[in-house]
């Protein structure tokens, strides 16, 4: 897609208006002097203010006009004769606004001067009026600048002449007293990705421009929105790179009161959608490890620099010299041999991807508030993301398609057309134009329609397209892939190819998510959350519609820095509870649970169904080099799955000594969907010491 510099430049318009500067000036004006010349031009209009002898304060158009283009002020005749012909001194204080702009009032490539001659003869003659039009003459000396430009032109034997130009530019810097500017600009149309063989990644098509001030902020480009736990709760958090625009408002004092807040409006086209995904690693094999869409598509695109990799719970750090590599383009994972992978590893990947199905909206709106001095935190969010069905990219949506998406509802299978057609035989040879024979059998008393590849057979009167399904249905007939364009039957129930095409499918997602935080005392906190989801599976169809979930979270801290009776300090305590409720069809946008959540509760996948998590632990640390610990947790997936967990954990952290951890857990499980009850014990210990 490419991208226009025009856009961006119009935006700089609004930001000269915001980046001004105040002055102060004093005059002495006589009753022969009306005239004030101000030492800036380009006066903000209406900003200015007069003060005669520190107590008359002049009326505009009444006592004086205003030259705002020039910082020209004329004192009325009033003021010049009844005022400052009195014969005493009178003192003018001027109080105004002006633009950040230098402009000279001409500028020209060359200038007539009059020079004097040794004979005393004078004479004009032309020349260079000096330094040209600069960049600072409209921003100031303030803002660092870089770039570059180029053109050129292409010719070849079996082309026309094209002309070649690409513009960049850097800007950083203060654009006034009180706001910073961050800016990079181009014209070119860069769809190239970066590699992902190094820790920073320089991505050569981001443009966009920055504003910040104390009391607002702007982004305009490309951008990344980071909604953590600190703002976005537990079932909010949203990491995305984003192209749009946002705008942030803040202020304390807020009525002349202890409260704070501010305010965030995002709206701008998601680069991609977010999946997560987890597998185990193969032994001796460092990759590369292939992901995939949410259903399991292979033709993705990895967003650069989205992805989060974790190996068996630890997070990776992209590089070649570090943990791994990434090819964005063929969204394949290998690991360097700093960390060896076995059949053992755990491998989880979250990343945005592309598709290239439909164009992709964000849309945000989130409020911060701070009371009492930041003793109680309240914020609240809404967050959007959809599939615009009006705007497919690589699909084709013709009535036909729409019609079979609104009658499919969250189905899948029912969202796809035939991949079957019929390409009949040649009219010279009369041998099938296709690829495939048809032969039709009988398996298990039900009739199905099978296909064998055989090109240039007689009988092969059809083309056959399939699709890749992560998860066969029972009754239909499978295929793998045995070669290029080559697919055998595997079995009713087997095999990952379907002889069918998907129709891709827009979707939404939404989340409305409260939470808030109170400082009870200097030792005890609670906090809160509520979030409520809507996701709408097909927005093309009637047929379920928007299900909505929610889920609900508290949680309570006790800390005590330091517990005393009496005089006898008995060091530091550390207690909290906490209990989360999560129905069914809550969705979130983003990862909600920890990256190893399965192993802490020791299950691999549960069944659907309403959960419920308490946990309750307690800290205690003697000295600052002695620490115990204890805690307890339930998970119930109500009706199907029930787990407890107990840990406990001692630590020493003393130099002249040593560092040891020691950690025990033990888990227990009941799987009334499997059947099974199982145990676990795990124990990990570790002591170290500096020798030298």
């Amino acid at each position: 897609m490419r991208r226009s510099l025009l856009p961006i430049l119009f935006f700089f318009c609004p930001l000269i208006a915001l980046g001004q500067y105040s002055w102060t000036e004093s005059f002495f004006p006589t009753g022969a002097d009306s005239l004030i010349l101000l030492s800036r031009e380009f006066i903000v209009p209406e900003s200015e203010s007069l003060v005669l002898d520190s107590t008359i304060h002049l009326r505009r158009d009444d006592d004086y006009v205003v030259n705002y283009r020039y910082g020209e002020i004329l004192l009325g005749s009033s003021v010049v004769n009844n005022t400052l012909r009195d014969g005493r001194p009178h003192r003018l204080d001027v109080f105004y606004q002006s633009y950040p702009m230098k402009l000279k009032r001409h500028y020209s490539l060359q200038r007539l001067d009059v020079r004097t001659d040794s004979a005393g003869k004078k004479e004009q003659v032309i020349v260079p009026s000096g330094p040209a039009f600069s960049v600072d003459d409209f921003f100031g000396d303030e803002l660092q600048k870089s770039g570059s430009i180029f053109r050129g032109f292409s010719v070849g034997s079996n082309r026309d002449v094209s002309l070649n130009s690409g513009f960049r530019m850097q800007l950083a810097g203060k654009l006034s007293q009180d706001v910073d500017l961050v800016a990079a600009l181009t014209d070119e149309n860069s769809p190239i990705q970066p590699e992902g063989t190094t820790q920073t990644l320089q991505e050569v098509d981001k443009v966009f421009v920055e504003l910040r001030h104390p009391t607002f902020g702007a982004t305009l480009g490309d951008f990344n929105v980071a909604v953590r736990e600190s703002q976005g709760g537990e079932f909010a958090r949203v990491f995305r790179k984003l192209q749009g625009a946002q705008g942030q408002a803040r202020s304390s004092g807020i009525f002349g009161s202890q409260w704070s807040g501010e305010v965030t409006v995002t709206g701008a086209a998601a680069r991609g959608k977010y999946h997560t995904m987890t597998f185990q690693g193969r032994e001796g094999n460092q990759g590369p490890y292939r992901l995939a869409g949410q259903n399991g598509e292979r033709a993705i695109i990895i967003i650069a620099g989205t992805e989060r990799v974790y190996l068996d719970g630890e997070t990776m750090a992209r590089g070649e010299i570090l943990d791994y590599t990434i090819d964005y383009a063929a969204a394949e994972v290998t690991f360097m041999s700093r960390r060896l992978i076995t059949n053992a590893s755990r491998i989880i990947v979250d990343f945005e991807y592309t598709d290239r199905n439909y164009e992709r909206n964000y849309a945000a709106a989130t409020v911060q508030a701070g009371l009492l001095n930041e003793k109680i935190r309240i914020n609240a969010l809404v967050i959007q993301e959809s599939d615009d069905p009006d705007a497919p990219v690589d699909v084709t949506l013709d009535d036909r398609a729409r019609s079979i998406l609104a009658q499919s509802g969250d189905d899948r299978f029912k969202a796809s057309q035939s991949g079957v057609a019929f390409a009949g035989a040649d009219s010279a040879t009369g041998a099938g134009r296709g690829q495939y024979v048809r032969r039709d059998t009988t398996i298990g008393g039900k009739p199905y329609a099978l296909f064998h590849y055989a090109p240039g057979d007689p009988n092969a009167f059809y083309t056959v397209r399939f699709s890749f399904v992560d998860q066969m249905p029972a009754d239909s007939a499978g295929y793998v892939r045995i070669g290029l364009g080559q697919f055998v039957f595997a079995g009713v129930g087997r095999g990952n190819y379907l002889p069918i095409q998907f129709i891709p499918i827009p979707r939404l997602a939404r989340v409305v998510d409260l939470n808030a935080a109170a400082q009870i005392s200097q030792s005890l906190s609670v906090s809160g959350e509520y979030a409520v989801s809507q996701n709408d599976q097909n927005r093309l169809s009637a047929i379920d519609r928007h299900q909505s979930g929610q889920a609900v979270k508290l949680t309570a801290r006790y800390r005590e820095q330091e517990v005393a009776i009496g005089s006898a300090k008995l060091g530091e305590l550390d207690a909290s509870f906490s209990e989360r409720y999560v129905d069914r069809k809550f969705v979130s946008l983003d990862r909600a649970n920890e990256v190893e959540f399965g192993r802490k509760w020791n299950f691999d996948a549960l069944p659907v169904g309403d959960e419920e998590i308490r946990e309750a632990s307690l800290l205690y640390r003697p000295t600052q080099a002695i620490s115990v610990s204890a805690a307890y947790g339930s998970l119930e997936r109500i009706g199907s799955f029930y787990a407890t967990r107990t840990q406990g954990e001692a630590g020493l952290s003393d130099s002249s000594i040593a560092e040891i951890h020691y950690t025990i857990e033990d888990i227990k499980s009941t799987d009334d969907f499997l059947g099974r009850r199982s145990s676990w014990l795990r124990q990990r210990g570790k002591a170290e010491r500096d020798i030298g």
